[in-house]
């Protein structure tokens, strides 16, 4: 029994006061969770735009841009589709992100608000899902472009008995490639997020120079570009309409998690309108350059998500290396390359039913309900008084709105999978992420407003505070620090929620001392 009580001991997350002290982890609370410390703010306006330039190119981005020729459509038409997607996108993230950017708190966190401290569960594994099938897909995709890199290098590897047998997206080569592959990512892993801006700076360098290198190249083995960029769409009509729609809002939809969780990235911002630019601007246009991606938009959130399911024992740090660990097992035990080859950029576009309620519920709660006025001590504490904290802390009207919002899409789900469906049905599928987020958006108001919930703001005014410091950063303490004239006081809308939260918190130190 000794060595369990050490063992639990040593699995418990330390956590330390704005003065160094340590202080007890609570069920919902660690320090990787907590709104990001001004010392961890390091990510300018051009950051964000490097960043979403290196990251945006992946083979399933590559994918994505020639899918639309392969049902008829010219090139052209298939640009303009997956741009119009993306800067929908862009935007949708920008907005989302806000209170992240403000509030420096992750996506689970902010999912609190309007989900309940335990209700807000159920939405974290939602993108987890997501997260995990998303790197699994990274890492066998990875895989293949090691695969032919080193069989550029040593044709030998082409030698190698293959042993994975003929569903297998991986041969045996590719399999040691997806070891090396993965072990080089587990490395990176090890750089926290606010370290990682000269590695997007490389990479940036890296890839564009990668890619004019292949653009030539592939330019001198064709030696005309000339009827690819005159081609026509070989569709007409209402088929060819569908298709632009289809198109059009698979580019928005293939970047769903992105919309959902783009607290987890904005929370690193210097000040919170230094992502505006980046999401805005640079992630449409960098998705239409399709550059690299993979590190920080699957481990680093996924390990946002699963920190937040378990906080007392987890933070960011050991939950992205379990992310890791699940994404070798999965790799290694089930067999899961064969349905990454076949099933997942299905899958992927397919689960936007999903996100797609949970942005809307999000996006409403903040802008609506809330006006970007959020009491951020109340999102880590289960006190029933805590305005968060709902019922039994679960707000049944986003339960209820969440699933209201993915039932009329639901049925094309599996349709997308296999089963068959009506016409209408498949068509209706296009448009599910548009509707999905209305119908959560809207049916969210009207639940809040006709069962008021704690905390509604009723005037049509802006509450946001201009910048937010967590109470446990000692940066609070530095009374010369002035973020270059920005104010950083509790001044205003947010004057009562530092009362409350403290009373709340003195009340849950009594209570301990009791116990």
């Amino acid at each position: 029994m000794k060595v369990l009580a050490t063992l639990h001991e040593r699995l418990i997350v330390r956590s330390v006061d704005r003065d160094g002290t340590p202080r007890t982890v609570e069920f919902l609370d660690n320090d990787s969770i907590r709104p990001t410390k001004v010392q961890d703010r390091t990510w300018t306006h051009i950051t964000y735009l490097a960043f979403w330039f290196s990251a945006s190119g992946n083979v399933s981005n590559l994918y994505a841009a020639s899918t639309g020729l392969t049902v008829g459509l010219s090139m052209w038409e298939s640009i303009i589709c997956q741009l119009g997607g993306q800067i929908l996108a862009g935007i949708l993230m920008a907005l989302n992100g806000r209170a992240g950017a403000l509030y420096r708190i992750p996506f689970p966190v902010l999912c609190r608000s309007s989900w309940g401290p335990l209700g807000a569960l159920w939405s974290t594994f939602n993108r987890a899902v997501m997260a995990i099938v998303w790197n699994c897909v990274n890492a066998v995709q990875g895989a293949q472009c090691l695969n032919v890199l080193l069989r550029s290098i040593f044709p030998s590897m082409a030698n190698i008995p293959n042993m994975m047998g003929s569903k297998s997206a991986l041969t045996s080569a590719g399999m040691i490639c997806f070891s090396i592959f993965w072990f080089i990512n587990c490395a990176f892993l090890f750089t926290p997020i606010p370290k990682m801006r000269i590695l997007v700076y490389i990479k940036v360098v890296a890839y564009y120079s990668a890619t004019v290198a292949m653009l030539a190249w592939t330019l001198s083995l064709s030696g005309s570009s000339k009827h690819t960029l005159r081609s026509h769409s070989t569709i007409h009509g209402t088929e060819k309409s569908w298709m632009v729609v289809k198109f059009f809002w698979l580019g928005l939809a293939s970047v769903a998690t992105f919309v959902s969780n783009a607290a987890d990235l904005q929370r690193y911002a210097r000040r919170p309108n230094d992502v505006i630019l980046g999401q805005v601007f640079s992630f449409p246009v960098a998705n239409f350059y399709h550059f690299h991606h993979g590190l920080c938009d699957s481990c680093y959130q996924m390990g946002n998500d699963i920190a937040a399911l378990l906080p007392k024992y987890l933070n960011v740090k050991r939950a992205v290396f379990i992310c890791a660990g699940k994404q070798a097992l999965a790799e290694i035990s089930t067999s899961l390359w064969s349905l990454i080859d076949e099933y997942s950029p299905i899958f992927l576009s397919s689960y936007q039913i999903f996100l797609s309620a949970i942005a809307g519920i999000l996006l409403c709660d903040y802008y609506l309900i809330r006006r970007g006025r959020l009491c951020i001590p109340e999102l880590y504490t289960m006190n029933p008084e805590a305005r968060y904290h709902y019922l039994r802390g679960i707000n049944f009207r986003a339960f209820a709105v969440y699933l209201v919002s993915i039932g009329p899409s639901f049925y094309a789900f599996p349709n997308q999978l296999g089963v068959k469906a009506p016409l209408s049905i498949q068509r209706f599928y296009y448009i599910s992420y548009p509707m999905g987020l209305l119908i959560a958006f809207l049916g969210y108001y009207l639940s809040c407003r006709c069962f008021p919930i704690v905390g509604m703001v009723r005037t049509w005014g802006w509450h946001e505070p201009r910048e937010y410091i967590d109470d446990h950063d000692s940066t609070r303490d530095d009374a010369t620090i002035d973020f270059d004239a920005v104010d950083i006081s509790r001044r205003g809308s947010d004057a009562f929620d530092s009362v409350f939260a403290e009373g709340i918190k003195r009340d849950e130190d009594i209570k301990r001392a009791i116990a």
